[in-house]
């Protein structure tokens, strides 16, 4: 009987497991601008205080005004303004149920094109 109760929760803990990675994989993919190249030593994970915590950041040479379009709009993101260097910032917080969710992308005019730096924070209240 132990070895089925410990069979069972070891078999959960993996679930939960390969349910969260799974999860951060979309994550991920969904806030790509298409298209967009990944910066190497700019993607960063933190789980700290039941805060889990994803920086993500790329380049695309894509017109600005599209990759500011396509996040606005895609992810239903709020302008909140300059924030100097040629940068505007959009953000949004959600709070379905006790779980609360916030996303932070900043857009940036560069002399190579557009760097974007995607945040997003996911806790429970």
């Amino acid at each position: 009987m132990r070895l089925g109760c410990g069979l069972l929760a070891l078999l959960m803990v993996v679930g939960l497991t390969a349910a969260t990675i799974l999860a951060i994989r979309q994550e991920l993919r969904a806030a790509r601008y298409p298209g967009a190249i990944p910066m190497p030593g700019y993607t960063h994970y933190a789980v700290q205080q039941g805060v889990v915590r994803l920086d993500n950041a790329y380049r695309t040479s894509a017109p600005f005004a599209e990759v500011y379009r396509w996040y606005k709009i895609g992810f239903n993101l709020i302008p909140s303004g300059e924030t100097g260097e040629g940068c505007l910032q959009l953000r949004k917080i959600s709070q379905p149920f006790d779980f609360q969710r916030r996303m932070t992308v900043w857009v940036c005019e560069t002399p190579v094109g557009q760097m974007i730096l995607v945040s997003r924070e996911m806790s429970f209240r």
